[in-house]
């Protein structure tokens, strides 16, 4: 299974990709009409489509908050060998 918003990928211009970066983020749940992390997720998406960084690929994730789901979406993803992985969550 994929995250419902599926990845969003931003490579540099440049021909040499020095660090692949995983970032992922939550979807809003409960109570809660927005969830911090994905409004983290929201500003970096927009800040890459406009600059993309060289040297870097960052694939961004938006998962659902459902506990099993995600642990298996982030196994997967982080069997890709990426350089680094940024996780970010709210806590109620």
């Amino acid at each position: 299974p994929k995250p419902r918003s599926g990845p969003r990928n931003f490579a540099s211009n440049g021909p040499t990709i020095l660090m692949r970066i995983l970032v992922t983020a939550f979807e809003r749940y409960g109570e809660f009409g927005l969830n911090a992390s994905e409004l983290c997720l929201e500003a970096l998406t927009a800040s890459l489509g406009a600059q993309p960084v060289a040297g870097v690929e960052a694939e961004l994730r938006l998962y659902p908050v459902e506990f099993d789901l995600v642990r298996e979406l982030i196994a997967q993803d982080l069997a890709a060998g990426y350089d680094a992985a940024l996780h970010l969550g709210q806590s109620p």
